[in-house]
């Protein structure tokens, strides 16, 4: 959608100024830190979370993940004093105080085994089991005792992945979520509402894979991918549960999960209600840098109370017609009848000696509604000699309307009325996902080979109106657009891979053709795509011994655009500010 210049210049220049301050602070000022983490038997924690907190109020500043051998290291540390801990599978070691002034590395943080005392008989949690593969880290959970809590916090304490801003993230990025080797089309937001809702006992294993092999879409980032588990006892098995959380407001959540089985038939059907109010403060201060340095100042207080009402449901039904050939249908729906947000920003400007030049507050409320639904049917067939052939068709509908309502005043430093500036949009989005896929796999002597191909389409429309509502209502349309948005990817792969007695090797080769159209109604333009992409991989992996290895892996890899950033919206702060 084409942007007003004269509307987009400021926030623009106030962007680009921020970032150049930003980024000459973070890298000459920056140090290392790095460590290890340790059991209390002085054995190193793989892929143990370390994480970087203030010793104001223990706020998260950023995280990593250990490696294979419980080594860490943190990049451009500003110099300053902070608490570093560290966490695995629920463990927590304590805060260590630690004051930056250069390049600095500890010894080690130390986790400590949990136990818990029961009329003097000691009772230790069993661990959920690691392994490490060739290409991806398995986190076994099926019958442990972190199965008893949410799929979400199941996540949270997988080895390797890192929970910052309610976001997963694997090595500092944002992470995609899979279940069942199923891509879950859903936004971040969404995913956490559906794994919050979603039961661990349903969960055998996690698999965290940092640099997804050629099986896998080519776009770029790690993988979560969850394999869930089958009611192995014929018969009914059901459950009803709820939960209460109380912060700043109280949030609650009611939900159930049925599961029945027969020799043949499987089907587990969960519903989840889960209304919420939140409560969201944000402060930020920005420096608007010149040749003579900072020239003015925004310190911005960002209040935000958000309710909303939600309902998510799952059905997973599997038929075994015999022991070589079952039929499986998966679906996921996320219904948001009602998410409503109150927004309230006060900003003062001072210039570079500190004086009041002015201030404005921004009021706004937006209206939202939006529905996400999918399903995937599957058909699986066993040769006799091992080998599997998998079809595979999805279909994902999302469906979104928004309405917003801004309201600024600006003051001068007095507190004299200068202006106000109002204005409204009205949004709506409408995206229909469809795949088609075939994977055989099978053991040509003693090398595991995998092989597929892959069909997706995207079909998106998005249309946002644009009304000033200073002088009565005034539609304006180069803030308006009605957008489409077309993409159909076509794939091949094949990868081959094999086990030795400390020697593991995987390599693969992906093959994408790509043909993407957007059209804008606004700018009366089109913007056609077309190529062709090779993208190889290859994964190395050695055990020295039980508790170290050494990994490589390679992959090239693919930025494209998730669904929810194929749209115009934008989510107002005030006229000049939005996200």
């Amino acid at each position: 959608m084409t942007k007003n210049p004269k509307f987009l210049l400021k926030p623009l220049l106030v962007i680009f100024c921020f970032a150049l301050g930003f980024s000459h602070v973070s890298y000459g000022q920056g140090f290392e830190l790095s460590g290890e983490v340790k059991d209390q038997y002085q054995e190193p924690v793989a892929f143990a979370s370390v994480f970087l907190l203030t010793v104001t109020d223990s706020t998260l500043l950023t995280g990593t993940s250990a490696d294979e051998n419980g080594a860490f290291l943190f990049s451009n540390i500003a110099e300053g004093l902070y608490f570093l801990k560290a966490s695995y599978i629920g463990q927590v070691s304590e805060n260590l105080p630690l004051e930056i002034l250069k390049d600095t590395k500890i010894g080690a943080l130390i986790l400590e085994q949990e136990a818990e005392q029961l009329n003097e008989v000691t009772v230790t949690s069993n661990k959920p089991v690691v392994k490490r593969e060739v290409d991806r880290i398995v986190f076994n959970v099926e019958n442990t005792v972190i199965s008893q809590n949410s799929s979400w916090d199941i996540l949270r304490q997988t080895p390797g992945v890192l929970m910052m801003n309610d976001e997963l993230k694997v090595r500092n990025q944002a992470t995609t979520v899979y279940i069942n080797d199923r891509k879950v089309q859903l936004s971040s937001d969404e995913v956490k509402s559906l794994l919050e809702n979603y039961q661990g006992e349903n969960i055998k294993s996690v698999e965290v894979i940092h640099n997804p092999p050629a099986s896998y879409d080519a776009e770029g980032g790690s993988i979560l991918n969850i394999i869930t588990s089958k009611n192995v006892s014929i018969g009914y098995k059901g459950n009803v549960n709820a939960g209460y959380t109380q912060g700043v407001f109280p949030k609650y959540n009611f939900g159930t999960s049925h599961f029945y089985k027969t020799k043949r038939l499987n089907v587990n059907a969960s519903y989840n209600y889960a209304p919420k109010k939140e409560y969201k403060n944000t402060l930020n201060n920005t420096n608007f840098m010149g040749d003579s340095g900072i020239v003015s100042v925004w310190d911005t207080d960002f209040d935000q109370v958000i309710r909303s009402n939600t309902h998510s449901a799952g059905l997973v039904i599997d038929y075994d017609f015999n022991d070589k050939n079952v039929l499986s249908f998966t679906s996921n729906a996320l219904i948001q009848p009602k998410r409503d947000a109150d927004f309230f920003q006060e900003t003062t400007i001072k210039d570079a000696s500190g004086v009041l030049d002015s201030l404005f507050t921004t009021n706004s409320f937006l209206s939202e509604r939006k529905n996400n639904i999918s399903g995937d049917l599957t058909f699986k067939h066993q040769f006799k000699d091992q080998g599997n052939l998998t079809v595979n068709a999805h279909y994902t509908n999302f469906d979104l309307d928004r309405n917003q309502d801004v309201n600024s005043d600006y003051f001068e430093p007095n507190g004299s009325f200068i202006r106000d500036f109002n204005f409204s949009t009205l949004a709506d989005q409408q995206i229909e996902i469809k795949t088609a896929q075939i994977d055989y796999n099978d053991y040509l002597g003693s090398v595991f080979f995998e092989t597929g191909i892959k069909s997706s389409f995207i079909d998106s429309k998005s249309k946002l109106d644009y009304f000033l509502e200073n002088n009565g209502t005034e539609f304006i349309p180069n803030l308006s657009d009605d957008y489409t948005y077309d993409e159909s990817v076509y794939a091949g792969y094949f990868s081959l891979s094999k086990d030795w007695e400390k020697w593991s090797v995987k390599t693969g080769l992906r093959a994408e053709q790509t043909e993407s159209s957007g059209v804008s109604v606004n700018v009366s333009t089109i913007n056609d795509l077309s190529y062709f992409e090779l993208f190889p991989s290859f994964y190395l992996l050695h055990n020295i011994n039980d508790n170290h290895s050494l990994s490589f892996d390679y992959a090239r890899k693919v930025q494209r655009p998730r669904y929810e950033d194929l749209n115009p919206f934008r989510t107002y702060i005030n006229e000049g500010t939005f996200e």
